[in-house]
């Protein structure tokens, strides 16, 4: 019956096509639009088709052409643009096929003005490749205008473009997350590779054409607020490299409150790192966690919900976190319980290198403390080195008699020269770090060429060299 209808209604519309001696003069604007749209693989997504147009319109007839080996049109609500119309279509021939035409001969028409006519619900192929794309488009136009002998009417057609991802997953792993930020924050800063297309459509969350730092600041609540599941945690390909997380019970403040501390160990530096946390049911965190030691200068961004904390640690500046040991970052702990445990466990934790490739970091159940305090001094190797804009310095203090000692680094040029004093401080023992952006006391930038940095801690001296390259 519906078959029947639909040849029927097609008859008419071929009919006041074939009379019309001539066609209708289209009016400046008389437009045929389908939207964008993205979904991930085996997901829905819901596309608009609208009208533009000054000439009032009679009838219509399109094909929606959906890339039948990717996309799959499985359904259609009327709008109430087309209240007065009867709508039929079906699916064949590697599209969707619309035919609409007024209930009766005395119903109202199309008339002039601007919105949605249809929504179609599409359904993507599961085995879609994501990170691409198809376009949408239309075929076979078909309008007839409101007029004497009904004449034709051509409409402009504009076609859209449907995504095989989501917003803000600018690497593709069906998640936003930490290597997402990272790769919209080398964007934003136009650092290479050169995105591709859907990097930077993934990355324009508020469709501007660029990634800036609206877009970023976006991802970053995405990411903290979607906690990772854990069913699927173990079914990552694992990591280009491994390193280990910890957790320690820092100093008390009285019987039921302390500071825990988040220690990481990595066999390379870090530009960034996601964790996820568990308490338990009984014990409550106060306050935000912030960052320190290796990460200092670092931004943290966080989450809680319910038993869960999110935390996302990264670097606008690309400040990294030198390979090695060290504390990332600490929480305020409210526990009943006084036996002396940490009432937290690690879900879930990832670095990623300054290239993006993933650190995979397991957790140390047991943390000694002792395994925080360096065994030595020692003065790393700044990094990135050489550098245009901005090094890290990394240093370690070892267990004093004293407990503190009076620390100085400094930058030097090759003629022994001060150029700066980066840090003048009384440091406990640890790892620490800090930056230079490549400019003197006076805060001018200096030429390329070798510097040397120097540690000064108590009666010790450690020097290291580096290179600026403008």
């Amino acid at each position: 019956m519906r078959r029947a209808c639909l040849s029927c209604a097609l008859t008419a519309l071929v009919v006041w096509v074939l009379a019309a001696p001539e066609a209708a003069q289209a009016q400046s604007g008389d437009t045929l639009f389908v939207s964008n749209g993205w979904a991930l693989p085996g997901g829905l997504d819901t596309l608009s088709i609208r009208v533009k147009n000054a000439t009032v319109i009679k009838g219509m007839h399109f094909k929606l052409v959906d890339s039948p080996d990717k996309l799959t049109v499985v359904g259609m609500e009327k709008k109430s643009r087309l209240a007065s119309f009867r709508v039929d279509t079906t699916s064949r021939a590697g599209g969707f096929w619309v035919l609409m035409v007024p209930d009766t001969s005395t119903s109202s028409r199309l008339t002039a003005g601007s919105d949605d006519i249809l929504w179609v619900y599409v359904r993507v192929a599961a085995n879609a490749t994501g990170g691409t794309n198809a376009s949408v488009g239309f075929d076979s136009v078909r309008a007839a205008a409101n007029a004497t002998g009904n004449p034709p009417l051509t409409l402009v057609q504009k076609s859209g473009v449907f995504w095989f991802g989501r917003k803000g997953d600018v690497i593709y792993n069906e998640a936003v997350d930490l290597f997402d930020v990272l790769r919209m924050i080398d964007m934003a800063l136009q650092r290479p590779p050169t995105p591709t297309a859907y990097e930077r459509w993934a990355g324009d969350f508020d469709n501007n054409g660029a990634v800036d730092v609206s877009d970023i600041g976006k991802a970053i609540d995405v990411a903290v607020s979607g906690l990772p599941k854990a069913a699927a945690l173990g079914e990552e390909a694992p990591g280009a490299f491994r390193g280990a997380i910890a957790l320690s019970r820092g100093p008390e403040l009285n019987a039921q409150q302390f500071q825990v501390t988040i220690d990481v160990e990595s066999p390379v530096p870090l530009a960034g790192m996601e964790l996820d946390l568990q308490l338990a049911a009984k014990d409550l965190t106060g306050g935000t966690p912030s960052v320190c030691g290796i990460a200092n200068g670092m931004s943290l961004a966080s989450k809680m919900a319910g038993d869960r904390l999110h935390l996302l640690l990264y670097s606008p500046a690309g400040i990294v976190m030198p390979a090695g040991r060290g504390t990332v970052a600490s929480l305020l702990v409210t526990s009943r319980d006084e036996g002396g445990t940490i009432p937290l466990q690690v879900l879930h934790a990832v670095g990623a290198t300054v290239s993006g490739q993933r650190v995979d970091l397991v957790w140390e159940q047991q943390s000694p403390r002792q395994g925080q305090v360096p065994a030595a001094f020692a003065l790393h190797q700044s990094h990135p080195n050489p550098f245009g804009a901005t090094t890290v310095i990394a240093y370690d203090i070892p267990a004093q008699s004293s407990g503190a000692v009076d620390v100085q680094v400094a930058v030097y040029n090759i003629h022994g020269q001060l150029v700066r004093v980066l840090e003048r401080s009384r440091r406990e023992p640890g790892r620490y770090v800090v930056q230079w952006d490549g400019r003197d006391e006076t805060g001018n930038s200096v030429s390329s060429g070798v510097y040397f940095y120097k540690l000064m801690a108590g009666s010790l001296t450690l020097v290291r060299k580096l290179a600026v390259l403008r």
